[in-house]
């Protein structure tokens, strides 16, 4: 039955890893496959698109060249000797003469035919009075169509539209497009004497831009004077669609169609074309199916090996579990031994390294706090000195007796403005410089009034220092062993100096005197009993302001001390901070209504 439970759990544990990897996998692939694919849609779309476009314009200037190769021939016809012998010489008709230069003409006409015979169907000419020399009435009536009226009025070379020409010899019926060039003489007058003909076999010529119904191309071809020279569907008339949306649009793109107007050739003809939206998608979905079977096949390759790495994962998990939940119980001797070869094993030996820091630290936290708490107390007893409120209590008496009342007065609103800042009694607080010299000024006024050459403090302090924080009652432990130990004990006139400047984040704080100063034996004691601080002896002020340093900024803020006998001496501790302004109002709310 345990067994079985530890089973299920285990079970529990796989799917729950097993299926938070593969959704997250799936979520993955999922969100990065919505991405590419709404990145590279339009893309593959534009380039599909492109493609069409390459094509069609490729295919139109295949047939533009096949015009201009038959304008080129037939501009090339027209300066063959039969050719301007046959039209100069009209005047010969119903002679023997005409009708064998005639037929001289045709047979060098059939010439030209077969050269070009796989789109040139035939071709004839006409002199300067639009009469065709010719022997069998071919094309005497071709002529009389509408569509070679304006050709025929005009020395304008061109294309016809498409028109059916009957070919009388067989019956049958064609579509032709008829390309009319003038014929010039040669001579140096140049004079008009007549037109060549040549009939195009239409089908042949644009079979190159001829686009199955299934390819969603439908298109226009444009000579150089707007005629449409072939369209694909005569249903829809693609230019006048475009020009619905502008004049000079060269591309619009509906839900249906992209429209397309691009320049063929150097000539000045245009085709204009529209490619199937539908179609587009059509090749885009062949290529997503592609990618949505590549990634379920992907997806069934992760399934299968995430299933083999998540179970060789349980097991050491399950151990590791175990381990901490015994720690969270209060043990402090657990030891996990994993041989995973993987970052399980890592885990199990991180685990380990933490357990062991978490007693190290629990035992220095507790030696830290008794430490915090025996310097708390001993400030706490420095800052009530009985023997200076009897002092003080003293010199108040004296003063009444002599009446002096004005003195009076002012050391004892000094004496209450003392005990205020002495009864804020958290000696972990933050004040501000500023302060510290107010309760400093009101300290040594007091002395002032016991001892007659106590002179005032002076302070050089930079302006932007006065609302730095600093933890409280730092420096009157300095100023007090200043006075008492170097002041009072001196035979001759001296002062107090307190500097404070900023160097970059580095704060300096230095109380110098010019007192009695120590020997070289008293210095190396003081510095000695600073750096193994005992209850005994003089000068607890110090050791207690060094170790709230080394406390609060750390080993190297601790004090340092420079003294030269009968020169004086030089106290100063450097620290790093800010020169942000504390809000102290909080603190010392309740102070005053104790004074109150």
């Amino acid at each position: 039955m345990r067994r079985e439970m530890f089973f299920r759990k285990k079970t529990r544990i796989f799917l729950r890893i097993l299926s938070a990897v593969l959704c997250a996998i799936i979520l993955s692939v999922v969100m990065c496959s919505l991405a590419i694919y709404f990145y590279l849609e339009p893309i593959i779309k534009q380039s599909i698109v492109n493609s069409n476009r390459d094509m069609v314009i490729k295919m139109s200037q295949q047939v533009s060249g096949s015009f201009d190769e038959i304008m080129a021939y037939a501009r090339n016809i027209s300066f063959d000797d039969t050719v301007q012998i046959s039209c100069d010489n009209y005047r010969m008709e119903n002679t023997y003469n005409y009708y064998s230069m005639v037929q001289r003409l045709e047979k060098k006409l059939k010439e030209y035919v077969i050269l070009r015979d796989n789109i040139v169907y035939d071709m004839f000419v006409t002199d300067c009075y639009d009469q065709v020399l010719e022997l069998n009435h071919t094309y005497s009536d071709l002529l009389k169509q509408p569509i070679y009226k304006g050709f025929l009025e005009s020395s304008q070379n061109g294309f016809t539209s498409i028109h059916n020409v009957r070919y009388n010899s067989s019956g049958g019926e064609w579509k032709a497009i008829a390309y009319i060039n003038n014929i010039y003489s040669k001579q140096p007058s140049y004079k008009h004497i007549g037109k060549l003909i040549v009939l195009v076999r239409y089908s042949e010529l644009v079979q190159p831009i001829v686009f199955d119904k299934s390819s969603g191309i439908e298109i226009e071809l444009h000579d150089n004077l707007g005629n449409t020279i072939y369209s694909s569907s005569m249903e829809k008339n693609l230019e006048s669609e475009l020009k619905q949306f502008g004049a000079e649009t060269n591309f619009f793109q509906n839900r249906q169609n992209y429209y397309f107007k691009d320049k063929v050739g150097t000539d000045g003809w245009y085709v204009v074309y529209s490619i199937s939206s539908h179609k587009i998608s059509e090749s885009f979905n062949k290529i997503n199916k592609i990618i949505l079977g590549i990634v379920i096949i992907c997806l069934i390759i992760m399934l299968s090996v995430i299933s083999k790495i998540v179970s060789n994962i349980v097991v050491p998990l399950e151990t590791l579990v175990k381990g901490m939940q015994r720690v969270s119980r209060g043990s402090r001797n657990e030891h996990i031994s994993l041989s995973t070869g993987d970052e399980i094993e890592e885990a199990a030996l991180v685990f380990n390294k933490m357990v062991e820091d978490i007693d190290r630290h629990t035992q220095e936290l507790i030696t830290s706090e008794k430490k915090e708490h025996e310097t708390q107390i001993k400030m706490l007893l420095y800052q009530i000195n009985p023997h200076f409120i009897y002092n003080t209590l003293n010199c108040i008496i004296c003063l009444a007796r002599r009446e002096d009342f004005g003195n009076i007065i002012r050391l004892t609103k000094t004496f209450i403005m003392l005990l205020r800042s002495m009864l804020r009694v958290n000696p972990q607080s933050m004040t501000t410089l500023k302060n510290e010299m107010e309760y400093i000024n009101n300290y040594v006024g007091v002395l002032q009034f016991s001892y007659n050459k106590i002179p005032n403090v002076v302070w050089n302090v930079d302006e932007e220092l006065l609302d730095m924080e600093l933890p409280r009652m730092i420096c009157y432990p300095l100023v007090e062993n200043s006075i008492f130990h170097g002041i009072v004990p001196s035979q001759q006139k001296c002062g107090v100096t307190v500097h404070c400047h900023r160097t970059g984040n580095c704060v300096t704080l230095c109380v110098e005197d010019n007192g009695r100063g120590f020997s070289q034996e008293e210095l190396e004691l003081l510095k000695r009993k600073l750096r193994t601080p005992d209850d005994e002896g003089g000068h607890i002020g110090l050791s207690n302001v060094n170790s709230r340093l080394q406390l609060i900024y750390g080993s190297s803020s601790s004090l340092n001390i420079e003294s030269e006998f009968q020169k004086g001496t030089k106290v100063s501790f450097s620290f790093f901070c800010n020169t942000t302004s504390v809000d102290i109002t909080k603190t010392e709310g309740m102070h005053e209504e104790i004074l109150n």
